[in-house]
């Protein structure tokens, strides 16, 4: 019997609402681990995660069983209810309405782990990419 070889590796951002700081470094961790989890739950393997304030990047290797969209439409959901239960009770707490999704080829997938895991970096020399940045539907590419 033969079998499917299936790779798709994915790289999401999305943003707070309104780009509200939320994600302050004694939060982010947990958010971090929470969106792994909630990856995870999909059979998702998560190769980065990391992020500003009011962003995170995602990049996850991911079955053909789910799509992107409904990936999202999970993690979004479920950590945004979970956050505003508990971290963010007292606070305003939601994520933006769109995201950014970005198919990887395995040729550039290590370049992408590599922005993404050095977000912080890219964000205080200024040397981002502004393709990889991206959560405006509207933009054409």
């Amino acid at each position: 019997m033969t079998r499917s070889k299936i790779r798709i590796f994915y790289h999401f951002v999305w943003a707070t609402q309104n780009r509200e700081w939320f994600l302050e470094s004694d939060v982010e961790q947990e958010v971090h681990r929470l969106i792994q989890s909630l990856a995870r739950e999909k059979h998702c393997d998560v190769l980065a995660i990391n992020g500003m304030p009011d962003h995170i990047h995602l990049v996850i290797k991911a079955p053909a069983t789910i799509s992107a969209s409904e990936l999202m439409q999970h993690i979004k959901g479920v950590s945004s209810s979970t956050l505003r239960q508990g971290e963010f009770k007292d606070q305003a707490f939601g994520w933006q309405d769109g995201y950014g999704v970005f198919s990887l080829s395995r040729r550039d997938l290590q370049d992408v782990v590599a922005y993404v895991r050095n977000q912080k970096v890219h964000h205080s020399d200024g040397k981002l990419k502004p393709s990889l940045e991206d959560t405006n539907e509207e933009v054409a590419d």
